[in-house]
């Protein structure tokens, strides 16, 4: 991959992605249409993707792009910004220690490798392992609280909920239907004793405090994986009122419109969960959507499916305290 080529659109096209959890990171920060062999390049964050076995043929591959872009920007009497240009290499972890080297040259210069690229707002992983962007999140959160911290004899509980919405709880909801379920338990955890922090200074307890969903429901906050099962069904619901952008709903299939399958009446509303990686937008979405109660799911209206679907999580996790096997 090569980011930030230059200060003008255009259109590129490049082979399907082989990972879906890639894709899913590009095209969920877009709005504009796009099929499954184009790119579109916009304004000054731009990316030149392509797909492959052999890292050498990539990076063959990726100097000719590029160097056929110089070019098409000289003709038009532009410039390449090669100083802000960087190349990632993305692939299992496996894969990655034995390439000894990639090299993307443009012209009679080697562009810089990185094992981490911004792209978006989001600090993106050479295997995709979702690292980089968690702990931006905690440091981003750590920092924005210390500051709340040393006003919070000028807050009381509403400005204290308002400004923690508004400043720390966005870093953990932005795009996190995409990047969420690939990563690990160690990094969800971390990111939930985050949030417990949040919830300690809301509610003004001590920093050893239990929190809990009583504590939860308190500030009106969901637990970080409901918080997300939340958001991606928020996309779900567009896409099957279909008002979501195309690309989004590509692999979303009523099992209503499947020839080949017999549906009943209880399952009217569902999803045929498609072939691919469990930890993906698409499966675990569909997942979520699928365990849904049918008057749920049936509901057209989308604010009204939100206000229900909110009441719903909390009311399965009052549920969850009141299992005497589930210990906090």
């Amino acid at each position: 991959m090569i980011k930030n080529m230059y200060l003008n659109s255009a259109q590129l096209t490049f082979r399907p992605f082989e990972s879906n959890v890639l894709k899913e990171i590009f095209c969920s920060h877009s709005t504009a249409p796009r099929n499954s062999d184009s790119a579109l390049i916009v304004s000054d964050d731009s990316a030149l993707i392509v797909s492959g076995s052999d890292p050498r043929a990539i990076a063959s591959l990726l100097s000719k792009e590029l160097e056929s872009c110089r070019q098409w920007l000289m003709d038009n009497k532009l410039s390449l910004h090669l100083g802000k240009t960087e190349s990632i290499l993305f692939g299992p972890k496996k894969k990655l220690n034995k390439v000894e080297s990639f090299e993307v040259k443009c012209g009679n210069e080697t562009i810089k490798h990185v094992k981490s690229v911004k792209y978006l707002g989001l600090q993106i992983d050479n295997d995709l392992s979702g690292i980089s962007i968690v702990n931006e999140i905690i440091k981003i959160a750590n920092s924005r609280l210390k500051f709340l911290y040393r006003c919070r004899e000028m807050l009381n509980f509403e400005s204290r909920k308002t400004l923690c919405s508004a400043l720390i709880q966005c870093q953990f909801d932005y795009s996190c239907s995409s990047w969420y379920p690939g990563i690990g338990k160690g990094l969800q955890d971390k990111l939930q004793v985050m949030q417990n922090k949040i919830i300690r200074f809301i509610l003004n307890l001590d920093n050893r405090a239990h929190i809990g969903n009583r504590e939860l429901a308190k500030t009106g906050f969901l637990k970080v994986p409901e918080r997300v099962k939340q958001l991606k069904l928020g996309h779900v619901i567009k896409i099957k009122n279909k008002t979501s952008p195309y690309y989004m709903s590509a692999n979303f299939q009523s099992l209503n419109e499947n020839e080949n399958r017999i549906v009943t009446r209880s399952k009217v509303s569902n999803f045929f969960k498609p072939r691919v990686c469990t930890n993906t937008f698409v499966y675990s979405a569909i997942n979520d959507w699928n365990n849904l109660p049918s008057e749920i799911k049936e509901i057209k209206n989308e604010n009204t499916f939100k206000d229900k679907l909110r009441k719903y999580l909390f009311s399965e996790a009052e549920k969850d305290d009141l299992n005497p096997y589930i210990y906090y």
